[in-house]
């Protein structure tokens, strides 16, 4: 005699929905419980980078439609001799690129300088400069808004 088949799982209406989860391009780790700030369905590593998205933002929305700026938050990129490597922002604009890198107070060390300052160079042999924020200077966050302009004017869309 043949066993009867068990009965299917009940599932709800929305089964085929996947669950929203933030999520990017970003290699950024979860350590344990800890919760990373998350806008548009973006991960950020902290509070001054969210801070800093915030303000590309509202630069993004000054531009002329024909002329703004696309925002990648943690792209990883593989690089020839440095491996795989995700600034915190690329920022694409006129054909051009920009790495903008928010250090954190971590990032002070005498290790950590040369090893941000081989970074950048790395991404110079790219073309690409970088940009570097002190999280110090997202905590009002009009500060940086006329330098992070000035440097994305002139890296982007100033005459080459």
């Amino acid at each position: 005699m043949e066993a009867a088949p068990r009965p299917l799982p009940s599932l709800a209406k929305d089964w085929r929905q996947p669950e929203p989860t933030p999520t990017n391009q970003a290699r950024r780790e979860r350590h344990g419980d800890e919760v990373y700030p998350t806008v548009d369905g973006l991960v950020f590593a902290s509070r001054a980078e969210l801070a800093v998205y915030q303000l590309l933002q509202e630069l993004q929305r000054e531009r002329l439609p024909q002329s703004t700026v696309a925002i990648w938050p943690l792209a990883a990129a593989k690089l020839r001799d440095a491996g795989v490597r995700s600034p915190d922002f690329t920022v694409l604009g006129n054909g051009r690129a920009t790495i903008i890198e928010v250090d954190g107070p971590h990032q002070y060390g005498r290790t950590r300088k040369a090893d941000d300052e081989d970074r950048d160079r790395h991404w110079l042999r790219c073309s690409i400069p970088t940009i570097r924020i002190a999280h110090e200077h997202t905590t009002n966050p009009t500060a940086p808004k006329g330098r992070l302009r000035e440097d994305l004017t002139r890296t982007l869309f100033s005459p080459r």
